[in-house]
């Protein structure tokens, strides 16, 4: 039987679609099955052109507050660290929805090999997808590490020697070595994982509840990072890039050390009206300029505060919600 390649995919966008039929139509079909799971209905002109198409219409995104990752602003001057309002928390539930079925899937069917890649990616050639291939008949998988430098931070550190985590831009398995209740799906195990995951140490939290839930028992070949390089362009699509151009995901709230609040802005797109309603009575009006950053003083609210973006409700902070104060306490200003 042919070794099967396992795209991820989440084509909600024509672009994205187009992207997805150029990868599907550049696979060497002679060497390769293709198999794509999907949360999003794709075009009958991709579906005819895979071996095994599989659809999941629940996409459950998790948007914990607290456990968003952090955004980064820095100048000379400014060090600004936040959690930006609109960016979901984690992704790792809906993704585990799809490629552990499938995975069993593809295993009743007989397969052994499978490339698990993401949509928005390039293959460049099949060298590593061929080496890693020949590690499989020794590992159970063959796994990319992002190397961090210990000394710096210890709770993120990910390296060769002691894995934590691995990506899943190409994760090669061999279904053998795997048996079918390890692809059940455990929806509150997986939470409590990236709960725990997350309290540790934000970074990489979704890959480590990966780890923590399939991977870790597993005997596998680690590879650096740099080395998917060599076969897959993953800079196709960014989206991420994207989300942080947006407006309501370059804002934040502050309370300084005397207990006073401050309203962050990052105008990098153009420029903004902005009001801020302040306990349902007070309005303060800015204007931002594009490409540049704000720090506005709003005194001290007792109970509320709205933000308007270009006469638009884009946040409304209740000051008697815990979690809302835990969440505005969680932005950081350091002035030099």
């Amino acid at each position: 039987m042919k070794e099967i390649i396992y795209i991820v995919d989440y084509s909600n966008t024509l672009e994205k679609q187009i992207n997805l039929l150029n990868l599907i139509k550049g696979i060497n079909r002679e060497v390769y099955d293709v198999c794509v799971s999907s949360h999003c209905v794709l075009s009958e002109w991709i579906i005819g052109l895979c071996d095994y198409y599989f659809y999941d219409k629940e996409n459950e995104v998790i948007n914990t507050p607290l456990m968003k990752s952090y955004y980064y602003f820095n100048t000379d001057k400014v060090h600004i660290t936040y959690k930006p309002w609109f960016v979901p928390s984690a992704y790792i539930i809906p993704i585990f929805r799809l490629i552990l079925p499938t995975y069993s899937f593809l295993k009743i069917l007989g397969y052994k090999i499978v490339h698990t890649i993401e949509y928005d990616c390039e293959i460049l050639n099949y060298n590593e997808f061929k080496n890693n291939s020949l590690l499989l008949d020794k590992y159970d998988m063959v796994g990319y590490v992002e190397k961090h430098n210990q000394s710096l931070n210890s709770k993120i550190n990910n390296s060769i020697e002691n894995i934590n985590w691995i990506h899943g831009n190409l994760i090669s398995i061999n279904l053998t070595k795997f048996n079918f209740q390890e692809f059940i799906y455990d929806k509150e195990k997986m939470l409590d994982i990236l709960d725990k995951k997350h309290n540790e140490h934000y970074s990489y939290c979704q890959e480590k509840t990966g780890w923590e839930y399939i991977w870790k028992s597993k005997n596998i070949y680690a590879k650096p990072l740099e080395d998917i390089k060599k076969s897959l362009n993953n800079s196709l699509v960014g989206n991420s890039k994207l989300e942080t151009l947006k407006i309501e995901n370059t804002i934040a709230l502050y309370i300084n050390k005397s207990n006073k609040y401050q309203f962050f802005v990052n105008s990098k797109k153009k420029s903004y009206k902005i009001q801020l309603i302040i306990d349902s009575q007070k309005t303060h009006n800015f204007t931002t300029t594009k490409d540049m950053w704000h720090l506005f003083d709003i005194n001290t609210p007792d109970t509320s505060i709205q933000v308007i973006i270009d006469g638009i409700t884009i946040k409304s902070f209740n000051l008697n919600n815990k979690l809302d104060i835990e969440y505005i306490n969680s932005t950081t200003i350091d002035l030099n």
